[in-house]
């Protein structure tokens, strides 16, 4: 999981991961919990 744009864009391709973008909130909460946490309700409206 990754705040950075240009990570997310560039990880896959070069180590061969998969990646998860999200907001600085939504990293520190999937580190604390140990998985990908989502809050929906950021990324309403974003196409």
């Amino acid at each position: 999981m990754t705040s950075s744009a240009k990570w997310a864009y560039y990880g896959p391709g070069n180590l061969g991961i998969c990646v998860a973008f999200g907001s600085l909130r939504e990293c520190v909460e999937s580190a604390v919990t140990g998985r990908v946490e989502r809050d929906e309700g950021l990324w309403a409206g974003v196409r």
